[in-house]
């Protein structure tokens, strides 16, 4: 009888261990529902990624993970979701990467690898000040005068209007750069030779004629 009650025993055993690997077996798949989110971080030309970067991942308002850059790749362990990336600076967890441009990326479980290219910032040109002033044939102020200045920076040519007052001064404030001088329309008995007159890249003011009409 103790025979039997001892295989009873070895049987139930082996049963519940069965039942444990059974239960092992299944949670494999990663029941959990975590997937590994891959986020690279390149800077232009393939440089090295800036000193204390780190890469947060959020979901709605709420920070998913962050972690250093590690040399530009970084990957999370996550619940299945939809994940927006970030960049910060390691010192300022609340701002995102300061002088650094990139696109923004949303990694989803069918897309869980992104590649970020970040470039520097363009530092927004600094305007200085430009003034034209129209004189008449005889030398006085010519007023209600259209002018145009075109020229610019090499990479921003374009054509700015301004109109002179009382005293024949059209004012501009521009991105330093060579500009020609139009008068397209000059008043009623005047003309105006739109080769003539240019303004230098460091700003100022010229004074240009009007010649009577032939």
């Amino acid at each position: 009888m103790k025979k039997i009650y001892r295989l009873f025993a070895l049987i139930c055993a082996l049963c519940a261990a069965v039942g444990v690997l059974a239960l092992s077996a299944c949670g494999d798949g990663n029941e959990s529902g975590t997937v590994n989110y891959t986020v690279t971080v390149r800077c232009e030309e393939n440089t090295t990624v800036p000193n204390g970067l780190n890469i947060r991942l959020k979901t709605g308002e709420t920070v998913a993970a962050e972690k250093s850059a590690k040399g530009g790749t970084v990957t999370f362990a996550l619940e299945k979701g939809t994940y927006t990336v970030e960049l910060v600076e390691a010192k300022n967890f609340e701002g995102l990467l300061l002088g650094y441009t990139y696109t923004p990326v949303t990694l989803t479980p069918d897309k869980s690898t992104a590649t970020i290219d970040i470039v520097p910032a363009a530092e927004e040109a600094e305007n200085i000040a430009y003034s034209v002033k129209v004189l008449k044939p005889d030398g006085t102020p010519a007023a209600n005068v259209r002018i145009q200045l075109c020229g610019g920076p090499a990479d921003a040519y374009a054509c700015h209007d301004g109109t002179t007052g009382s005293d024949g001064v059209a004012s501009f404030m521009l991105p330093a750069g060579n500009y020609d001088i139009h008068i397209d329309t000059p008043p009623e008995g005047s003309a105006f030779d739109n080769n003539a007159y240019k303004m230098t890249e460091k700003g100022g003011s010229a004074e240009v004629y009007l010649t009577a009409a032939e």
